[in-house]
């Protein structure tokens, strides 16, 4: 089993399309990361994966992380969707927070519960 970061590979490389993204075999991933960039595109990426996920025995399941390192507000529909989310100094600066503790406290109503 492998892992996947759907996202720029290099500069000049087109962001990764859900229709580019429906051509990967999800069974041979176990963990799936989405650096925040296309936040649209990448819902319904995810939204695929969480679709599988529901459906799939608990030991096939996928995690999904997700980081959001640029403060751009469509990029914060993404905290829900994260099993796992990774958020820059930059971005928990922007939201009001002072240390990493605040931070974590402070987006705890934003990410998934569990």
């Amino acid at each position: 089993m492998g892992s996947l970061a759907p996202g720029h590979i290099a500069e000049n490389l087109p962001d990764v399309t859900a229709q580019d993204f429906e051509k990967v075999d999800l069974t041979r991933y176990k963990w799936i990361h989405w650096e925040g960039r296309n936040a649209n595109e990448q819902l319904k990426m995810i939204s695929r994966v969480e679709k599988y996920n529901s459906t799939a025995p608990k030991e096939q399941r996928i995690t999904i992380s997700v980081e959001i390192e640029k403060e751009r507000e469509e990029l914060y529909q993404l905290f829900p969707h994260g099993d796992l989310v990774f958020v820059s100094k930059d971005v928990a600066k922007s939201l009001g927070f002072s240390c990493a503790k605040d931070a974590v406290i402070g987006l705890y109503p934003r990410v998934k519960s569990g």
